[in-house]
């Protein structure tokens, strides 16, 4: 392990868990409108991705993990009276897998099974906002999702040995943070509140 790898994991969830900041501040003044469910199905399921990759990898990589673990849970608490009129059944279903995967996880007593599970219930539950920012690029913000990006980026390098379990969580993150960045920074997206401030 590189001497570095541990400051550059830790400054990786740092400037994660910095981007929930302007997210939050844009949610606020109505600049971004998240999808609810999506950070609904972040929260319960970025909780047990952190668990389930902490307990099977650990190491200066941990640090977003934990970070994703953090910030949907107070965007989802922000977000709360945004929402829909309620869930939908792909929402329930993905929320049921979670809690299954903790159960398989006991029973099993593979993290890795968990961690593979959550991942793929993490990518369904990122469908509402990249349908969201597909159809209408102004309801995110933009400098939020650049700082989740190069926080993922750069937490590539904190992973200590490189192999499909210990990529899999920060390889995801970063595939969709960068397909939103993508999509955001499409010509039709208007100028969010905080970016309007940031410009």
């Amino acid at each position: 392990m590189s001497e570095l790898q541990p400051w550059i994991g830790g400054t990786a969830g740092f400037i994660s868990l910095l981007g929930f900041v302007p997210y939050a501040y844009s949610v606020i003044c109505g600049g971004t409108r998240p999808s609810y469910t999506t950070w609904l199905i972040w929260t319960v399921v970025g909780v047990l991705l952190f668990a389930s990759y902490n307990a099977r990898v650990g190491g200066a990589a941990r640090w977003v993990p934990l970070s994703d673990a953090l910030g949907p849970a107070a965007i989802a608490a922000i977000s709360f009276r945004y929402r829909r009129a309620g869930l939908s059944r792909l929402d329930l279903g993905c929320l049921t897998l979670a809690g299954l995967s903790v159960i398989g996880w006991v029973l099993i007593g593979s993290a890795t099974v968990t961690l593979i599970v959550n991942l793929f219930i993490a990518l369904l539950g990122a469908l509402p906002t990249l349908w969201s920012v597909y159809r209408d690029p102004a309801s995110e913000s933009i400098l939020a999702w650049r700082l989740f990006l190069f926080g993922n980026a750069l937490n590539l390098s904190a992973i200590e040995v490189w192999n499909m379990t210990s990529a899999s969580y920060p390889v995801y993150a970063v595939a969709i943070s960068a397909l939103i960045v993508f999509l955001l920074s499409s010509p039709r997206s208007a100028v969010p509140c905080l970016e309007r401030i940031t410009a």
